[in-house]
């Protein structure tokens, strides 16, 4: 049986990346973990050496340190990184977005994965800024229409409700269609 690691600072980043697809992995006969980066270095190290048990180690969304990096990649088999969201660039509250400490870390682990899972075209282009194009693949973030039904708006109703599955930081960016 196939294992994979999906290697996390925190669950919840993870909730439609990954929690999502464990079902379909499980059902095509791949057994699938949710490994933690503990902050504390000797359990983070703990939990590397326990990568090698896995056919592929993916590293969810957050850019690792140099040093967790070549841990990391040390142990892995084969190791894959996945993001969907601009974490090369600054919070846009900065005037600034560019980052050279960020971009150098995103382009560090560009070079030392075997692949990419970019959420969109936008990040896809990013990645092959430093990684060729044939190692990156496009999957969206979904959301389980199972779980989250779909409400049936009639054309008298004024009002709606939108849902957000970002972070509070990026709440923001809703004002600009609270108009409408």
């Amino acid at each position: 049986m196939k294992q994979i690691a999906f290697l996390m600072h925190k669950s919840f980043h993870g909730r439609f990346r990954v929690k999502e697809f464990i079902p379909f992995f499980k059902n095509h006969g791949i057994n699938v973990e949710l490994v933690r980066v503990p902050d504390n270095i000797l359990s983070r190290y703990r939990n590397y050496k326990r990568l090698s048990d896995f056919d592929i180690v993916i590293v969810q969304r957050r850019l690792l340190s140099p040093l967790d990096l070549t841990l990391v990649k040390s142990y892995s088999k084969k190791m894959l990184f996945d993001f969907d969201d601009s974490i090369m660039y600054r919070s846009s509250r900065h005037k600034n977005h560019h980052s050279w400490s960020k971009m150098k870390k995103f382009k560090t682990m560009m070079k030392t994965v075997d692949a990419v899972i970019a959420g969109n075209t936008y990040l896809k282009n990013e990645a092959a800024k430093f990684i060729p194009h044939e190692k990156i693949y496009i999957i969206p973030t979904i959301v389980d229409l199972k779980e989250y039904s779909i409400k049936n708006y009639n054309e008298t109703k004024k009002d709606f409700i939108i849902g957000w599955i970002g972070t509070s930081g990026n709440l923001d960016y809703l004002k600009s269609i609270t108009p409408a």
